[in-house]
């Protein structure tokens, strides 16, 4: 333990309450995604299609190919040797296809999305 740092003088009770409240209502803004990406990783709102245009209800196994999303944050692009970044070619709220074997699930607050690189979408709807 570091000795002399301003958080060891600190007390319990020095945080108001009413300090805790704000920073709760500022982190829980609807406007803010709920991670942010870096390099060129995407995170998506997966929107369900087991069921064909025709109402044809697919098995899960036939759905994992690709998958339709909502970009909800994009990283600002990769790195290129030369040093400076190649630009994300997909922004938030776009919709789009992508691949999914090289994509992940991951949940945040008890919220289901996928992150995935950009060279995996396929295209923008």
């Amino acid at each position: 333990m570091a000795h002399g740092m301003p958080w060891d003088k600190m007390k319990e009770n020095d945080i108001d309450e009413g300090e805790d409240q704000n920073v709760a209502q500022e982190t829980n803004t609807s406007d803010r995604p709920p991670m942010s990406m870096i390099g060129d990783n995407v995170l998506l709102e997966v929107q369900k299609n087991d069921i064909t245009a025709g109402g044809i209800a697919l098995p899960e196994t036939r759905q994992t190919e690709f998958k339709i999303g909502k970009v909800l944050a994009a990283g600002p692009g990769l790195n290129m040797e030369c040093g400076s970044r190649a630009p994300m070619q997909v922004k938030v709220g776009d919709t789009v296809k992508f691949i999914t074997k090289r994509s992940f699930d991951i949940d945040i607050h008890g919220q289901s999305y996928m992150i995935t690189n950009e060279s995996c979408i396929v295209g923008i709807l």
